[in-house]
């Protein structure tokens, strides 16, 4: 992760990006996630990336409950080859619990560890 992407994340602009070789993780901002519930259009304007199919999965909306912004809520994966969203991923605050979700066709690509090495490297300059 650049260090400007984690400046801009601490500073607390919104939305902000953090990118990987691969990916775009973005935060998954209160109105997008309720809107997940019943309108994946919206959402996809609100997250600014058109949603695989496949995404969100089952695991992701036990957890919207807890969202908080920062770096220790849940990120959007978006796949910069495609601009589509293909996973999410997430930390609760210290011990810095992290988990992801990648949709089926995506997985075993390592978006999920990626996407997770960018946001502890992100945690890691938040302390």
């Amino acid at each position: 992760m650049a260090a400007a992407d984690a400046g801009r994340a601490i500073a607390g602009e919104a939305p902000y990006v953090t990118t990987t070789s691969r990916l775009e993780l973005r935060p998954l901002l209160a109105a997008a996630a309720l809107a997940l519930f019943d309108d994946r259009e919206a959402a996809a304007r609100l997250i600014g990336s058109p949603l695989s199919p496949a995404w969100p999965q089952r695991d992701l909306f036990g957890i919207l409950p807890l969202r908080r912004d920062g770096p220790y809520g849940v990120w959007v994966m978006v796949e910069r080859e495609t601009g589509e969203v293909v996973g999410d991923v997430g930390f609760k605050p210290p011990p810095d619990e992290g988990d992801s979700s990648v949709v089926p066709d995506r997985r075993g690509l390592g978006y999920g560890a990626e996407a997770a090495r960018a946001l502890s490297e992100l945690a890691r300059v938040r302390r």
